[in-house]
């Protein structure tokens, strides 16, 4: 399967391949020991990621790539700048086409991942249909920014 990345954000793709496989082996642990219900802050902050993740792959979905780059963390917009951005988003989200379905496949709660800061994350993953790419997994890495609202940090397509 190819792997869609965008070459400008070394950062958050490094990211994204580093930290997702840990959170992925952290959950089957624990769905295997059958762990207690995670807590309600927990719960919050999976919640409140998930939802803002949805809302911001309604801009790109809607080809808003510049309102994308905009909403997104102060991180990610230190990273990349508007124009590499919308650049590679035509260059590879756009011929994926329109995506026909998106179901949430996880989300999870850390608070360390590697070369950024300690902070508040939430990695989702949806299981999306594509157009031109009926089996992809786009992971999602929202951060609780400097104002404390959740923002979108890195975006990758699998």
């Amino acid at each position: 399967m190819k792997t869609h990345s965008f070459a400008p954000w070394v950062m958050a793709l490094s990211l994204m391949t580093m930290a997702t496989s840990p959170v992925h082996a952290q959950q089957a642990e624990n769905k295997a020991e059958n762990k207690a219900t995670p807590s309600p802050a927990v719960t919050n902050a999976t919640d409140a990621g998930t939802t803002e993740a949805t809302r911001w792959l309604g801009l790109i979905d809607g080809g808003q790539y510049g309102n994308g780059w905009t909403e997104a963390a102060t991180s990610f917009r230190s990273a990349v700048g508007q124009p590499d951005w919308i650049q590679s988003l035509n260059q590879v989200r756009r011929p994926l086409g329109a995506a026909t379905t998106r179901t949430l496949k996880s989300a999870a709660l850390t608070h360390q991942l590697p070369n950024m800061p300690a902070g508040d994350y939430v990695i989702i993953q949806f299981d999306t249909a594509f157009e031109q790419h009926p089996k992809a997994v786009e992971t999602v890495v929202v951060q609780r920014d400097t104002d404390q609202a959740w923002r979108v940090t890195g975006y990758f397509i699998k």
